[in-house]
């Protein structure tokens, strides 16, 4: 079938992200809206965690959250934000 499928990791989401934008780049589209899990930890960023190299695309923000280990913070909205943003300035370069 023709249904876009759901990303099966980081890899796989900015992959499709930035087929997308290139779409909409070549269609002259002049805004996009990109969203993604909110505090998603897309491996851009502390590379030293030797068990989440490729990072994690679930959001933080569902009932699992209440472990404090996964909890959405501050910190990591801003670093999910940071990421993404590092991530879809290289699709430029």
């Amino acid at each position: 079938s023709n249904e876009p499928q759901l990303p099966k990791d980081v890899k796989d989401a900015i992959s499709k992200c930035r087929g997308a934008v290139q779409k909409g780049l070549e269609n002259r589209i002049s805004r996009m809206d990109v969203e993604m899990p909110v505090g998603a930890n897309f491996g851009v960023e502390g590379k030293k965690s030797k068990n989440n190299k490729r990072g994690n695309l679930s959001s933080l923000t569902g009932d699992e959250s209440d472990d404090a280990d996964v909890a959405l913070t501050l910190e990591k909205l801003e670093t999910s934000n940071r990421e993404l943003a590092r991530l879809f300035v290289e699709m430029f370069q």
